[in-house]
C-alpha cells in the first residue's frame, strides 16, 4: 500500500467511523494500524486534515478521495471499500450515520451494489 493509499484508508476511517474525531480506544487503533504499517506520518496528515475544519471533514475527504478512487478499476475501487468495511470493526452495527455516509460515497464511485452486499453481511471483529 502507498503512501496516497493508507491516507485514503485513514481518512475514510476517520470521517466515517470516527467522526468527528477518534475516541481513546479508536485512537489506539488507528495507531496500532499506523504502526502496524509504518505511516505514523499518514495517519498525522489525515487527523489534520480532518482537525482543519471538521464541519467540511467529509465534503473534503470526498474531494480529494474521488481523483483516487475513480482511477481505479471497478473491481480494486469495491477491494478497498471491502477492506474498509471490515476491518477495524468492533461494534456489531452500523450508525445510520455512518451507513449514509458509506452510501454516498459508495454511491459517488459506482459500487453501491458492493456495499450493500457488505451491508447485508456481519462485521468481523
Amino acid at each position: 500500500m502507498d503512501e496516497t493509499q493508507r491516507r485514503a484508508y485513514f481518512l475514510l476511517k476517520l470521517v466515517v467511523f470516527f467522526y468527528p474525531q477518534p475516541d481513546a480506544e479508536e485512537s489506539v487503533l488507528l495507531g496500532d494500524k499506523a504502526h502496524s504499517w509504518k505511516a505514523e506520518q499518514d495517519l498525522a496528515w489525515a487527523l489534520q486534515f480532518v482537525e482543519e475544519n471538521t464541519a467540511t471533514a467529509f465534503e473534503r475527504t470526498q474531494a480529494w478521495l474521488d481523483a483516487m478512487f475513480l482511477a481505479l478499476a471497478p473491481p480494486a475501487r469495491e477491494a478497498y471499500f471491502t477492506t474498509i468495511w471490515m476491518g477495524d470493526q468492533r461494534q456489531p452495527h452500523v450508525t445510520e450515520m455512518q451507513g449514509l455516509a458509506l452510501m454516498r460515497l459508495a454511491s459517488g464511485w459506482g459500487i453501491l451494489p458492493t456495499l450493500q452486499r457488505l451491508m447485508g453481511r456481519p462485521i468481523q471483529a
